[in-house]
């Protein structure tokens, strides 16, 4: 059996497989392997991996795979595991360096934005604001973004009143009860992968927005003076009008992500919330691009 073959079957999760036969096989390409992985010295494999790559991340993955061999050979990895520990800190240098450069954006009112004043801080702080000055349908639309991460398409949702009215197969509810909504989407952007996605919402002040916006049964939280939802073409403009600094979801979503991309517990209900992979979220939506490691732990 080859040393690429006990390393796949070594886990299970198709991710993880397809993770560690990616960067597998980068390290032998590289040609600098004059035998296995699992019997190259440790420091010769520290060696190679800093010859490869100067971004921090991919050599934190090679790092990751050439441990697992070692320990699928019964090998000490002592030397790779305190290497990998030093590295911390030159993945935390690397993500200020790599850091994207700002840009700036105008509102729809010709105000250019500067990113520099655009912070989770501040962002939360705009939301209470605007619960205070009774703004509720601006405060729904960022409330649901700074706790859910969600997309335009899914604040476009009908409102109900949990026994008068049932939900369309193909449609957003926020569901009003008494003391709780739920927030139901089955309009979204990832629906067939991910299904429905429902969160019950207890917060008092999103209650009392909701309820204050004197909505008919069925009628939607965002629509035109006539009543009628957005069409699809306008309903990206409508949003991002509506957002902290007229933002828009995707800066605003860039807020959360970078604020928790330490924190798995934190980057794994966003993937749940938003119905995204990840990689996805580490790739597209980090000032730095993190390299989705295995799954499984070494």
């Amino acid at each position: 059996m080859s040393e690429l073959e006990i390393l796949l079957n070594s886990v299970e999760n198709a991710n993880s497989k397809k993770t560690y036969k990616t960067t597998y096989n980068k390290l032998i390409a590289s040609g600098k392997f004059s035998e296995s992985i699992a019997n190259t010295p440790n420091s010769k494999i520290i060696e190679i991996i800093k010859g490869i790559t100067d971004n921090a991340f991919n050599r934190k993955t090679y790092l990751t795979v050439a441990i697992k061999l070692k320990r699928l050979a019964q090998q000490s990895v002592s030397e790779l595991e305190n290497y990998r520990e030093q590295h911390k800190l030159n993945i935390l240098q690397h993500i200020k360096d790599k850091k994207d450069a700002p840009t700036t954006w105008k509102t729809t009112k010709g105000v250019v934005q500067n990113p520099d004043g655009l912070t989770l801080k501040g962002f939360s702080n705009y939301v209470d604001a605007l619960y205070k000055e009774q703004r509720y349908k601006e405060y729904i639309v960022n409330y649901l973004m700074l706790h859910y991460g969600v997309r335009n398409q899914d604040i476009d949702c009908i409102i109900l009143n949990a026994k008068k009215k049932t939900i369309p197969d193909d449609d957003n509810a926020l569901l009003v009860y008494k003391t709780k909504i739920d927030y139901i989407r089955r309009k979204y952007k990832t629906f067939k992968t991910y299904g429905e996605k429902k969160y019950t919402i207890k917060d008092k002040k999103f209650i009392i927005a909701v309820n204050a916006l004197n909505r008919d049964n069925g009628q939607p939280l965002l629509m035109t003076p006539e009543g009628a939802r957005f069409t699809p073409a306008s309903l990206n403009k409508v949003v991002q009008r509506l957002t902290y600094m007229e933002a828009g979801e995707g800066r605003l979503f860039k807020l959360l992500v970078d604020e928790y991309k330490f924190n798995e517990e934190k980057i794994k209900e966003l993937e749940a919330s938003r119905g995204t992979s990840r990689k996805e979220i580490m790739t597209s939506y980090t000032t730095a691009n993190l390299i989705e490691e295995p799954s499984t732990e070494l």
